[in-house]
């Protein structure tokens, strides 16, 4: 469940186990997320730079960044995304990203 007004869209997502999102972009969404607990990790599918951001970090994806995205079981991350709405397209997964979201042990 999440808040969602003209203005932002705010929330909670939660991963119960491992789980990936291909690669993609927001065209006009901001996203500003703290980490409640566990760890999500992110790969510039542009740059292949990678990030680790764990319990206690704020983070920010603004848009036109391309991003592929695993997180731990047990992640919870609180989100303002503005402005509100679907605005995410899925590119394309290289072979590096793909080999990268299907990491063995998932680590």
């Amino acid at each position: 469940e999440y808040i969602e007004d003209d203005k932002l869209e705010i929330g909670i997502t939660s991963y119960d186990e491992f789980t990936t999102e291909l690669p993609h972009y927001h065209t006009q969404a901001y996203e500003y997320q703290y980490i409640l607990s566990g760890s999500t990790k992110y790969i510039d599918a542009e740059t292949g730079k990678l990030y680790t951001f764990e319990k206690g970090d704020f983070y920010v994806t603004p848009p036109g960044l391309t991003y592929a995205q695993r997180s731990q079981p047990g992640t919870a991350i609180f989100f303002v995304k503005t402005p509100p709405g679907n605005d995410k397209i899925v590119v394309g997964v290289t072979d590096e990203i793909k080999k990268w979201l299907n990491i063995e042990n998932n680590k």
